[in-house]
């Protein structure tokens, strides 16, 4: 009878020895692709899967789709909302298709480049109902008049707080049919059958000139229009009210102004201004900045001035769906500054994966300067005229703010661009050697590319 215990007692912790080592089992879809696609991705787990080359270990031929349907929890011909590409959260922005950008401008390709230089691409999909609160979006507004707009126009546009929506080209892709009644009347915070006076299409401020019109002079001469061709060549329009009245200002002349950029990913948090600025006496002086007329700088996305690092963080996790124990958290051995830095491939895809450095002041611990930093030879090698043509399109866009170039300065160095608000925080770009983790400038590398956001150092 022991003997005949013993044996059944093995049995059993063979069996579970067994069945633990088993690998995850795949799903239909899975075991129908075709045997290269098949070996390119490997199942993780239930909710997860990777992909790497194939067997001529030079090329990858499945796609996002491919990855997704093979993990088990989906199965063929699922398209859950909630994916993850290496820890970033993607958009799934129509049938088929995965986005890095809500936009739908930065299509996710699982490429041989990437693997070779990063290695196999984690794909993700959590269990429904049980997913983290950090990889949700958040419950934002939302517009009665928007979800009562034609489907196509409700596509085009796209509620991003309170007081400002972003109107972007419709699911045909190559039409605009909103008109800036529908953005503005989309806008959460204006009533019913309420035309604002006080709007800004892209940081410049419009004219209401009559019921249903708007102009960008006050004559109604030139009438604003959301295109194609604009937001082809600048990205998406942003249309927002005024927080409160502006203060009274003394009357000039009309100016007939150019139509205004809308920022790229790396967008910095802009409101009107709220304190009266009287025009300066005279020019400027020749190395010193013109002043931000359209509005504040207040920080980056979501992150803004004054936040402590907790704050900065849970920023960081909305903007960019990540946890926690991925933001590294260092010191500069310099200024002894608090540093939290994350590596991202959404902020622009073609300029390579983005370090981003959000530094704190030594005197408060609040935020007060955030790095974006392209071209940087630890993360992404990127071609120069990629990165020489991104700053041109930053420069163009930061000129729409009324602001001017600096070309050097004797304490700071050359700059691509500096301008600075009525606050004095400001946005520079320019041309860095990069630094590594603890440092130290690496030699023989090309400079990379920083756009900062910045406050007014404070002395103690």
């Amino acid at each position: 009878m022991k003997t005949f215990q013993f044996y059944k007692t093995g049995f059993i912790a063979l069996l579970i020895f067994l069945t633990s080592a088993l690998p995850v089992s795949g799903n239909s879809f899975h075991n129908s692709l075709p045997g290269p696609k098949r070996e390119e991705i490997k199942i993780i787990d239930d909710h997860t899967v990777e992909v790497g080359t194939g067997p001529d270990n030079r090329s990858v031929s499945c796609n996002i789709l491919d990855a997704v349907q093979s993990i088990p929890y989906v199965g063929a011909e699922g398209e859950p909302e909630i994916v993850f590409v290496n820890k970033e959260k993607v958009h799934h922005f129509s049938k088929g298709l995965y986005t890095w950008d809500r936009e739908g401008s930065y299509r996710v390709r699982l490429t041989t480049k990437y693997i070779r230089e990063f290695g196999s691409i984690r794909i993700h999909v959590p269990e429904e109902g049980t997913t983290l609160l950090e990889e949700q979006d958040p419950a934002g507004p939302s517009s009665a008049y928007l979800q009562n707009l034609p489907q196509n126009i409700k596509e085009e546009i796209t509620i991003i707080d309170e007081r400002m929506v972003e109107v972007a080209i419709g699911p045909d892709d190559h039409s605009v049919s909103s008109t800036i009644l529908h953005a503005v009347k989309s806008i959460p915070f204006v009533k019913k059958e309420a035309e604002p006076k006080h709007v800004f299409v892209n940081g410049k401020p419009v004219h209401h000139i009559k019921e249903g019109v708007y102009a960008w002079d006050m004559e109604g001469k030139s009438l604003v229009r959301l295109t194609t061709k604009h937001i082809r060549e600048f990205g998406n329009i942003q249309v927002h009210i005024a927080d409160e009245e502006p203060p009274l200002t003394p009357k000039e002349e009309p100016v007939t102004h150019k139509e205004a950029t809308a920022p790229p990913a790396p967008e910095p948090t802009v409101t009107p201004p709220t304190m009266k600025e009287g025009p300066s006496p005279g020019s400027p002086p020749p190395l010193m900045p013109k002043k931000i007329r359209a509005g504040i700088v207040k920080g980056f996305r979501l992150a803004q001035f004054g936040m402590g690092e907790e704050q900065v963080v849970k920023a960081i996790e909305t903007d960019f769906g990540l946890p926690e124990n991925k933001i590294e958290k260092r010191r500069d051995p310099e200024s002894g500054q608090r540093i939290l830095t994350i590596a991202s491939l959404t902020l622009d895809p073609e300029n390579g994966k983005a370090w981003v450095h959000y530094y704190f002041s030594s005197l408060n611990q609040t935020l007060s300067r955030v790095d974006v930093i392209w071209g940087h030879p630890d993360h992404s090698k990127v071609d120069q005229a990629i990165l020489h043509k991104s700053a041109e399109k930053l420069t163009n866009l930061f000129s729409q703010l009324e602001t001017q170039t600096v070309v050097t300065d004797a304490e700071t160095g050359p700059y691509i661009y500096y301008g600075v608000d009525t606050l004095g925080n400001g946005i520079k770009l320019m041309w860095s050697k990069p630094y590594n983790k603890d440092f130290q400038s690496i030699s023989k590398s090309e400079p990379a590319l920083v756009l900062s956001y910045f406050q007014p150092q404070k002395n103690s």
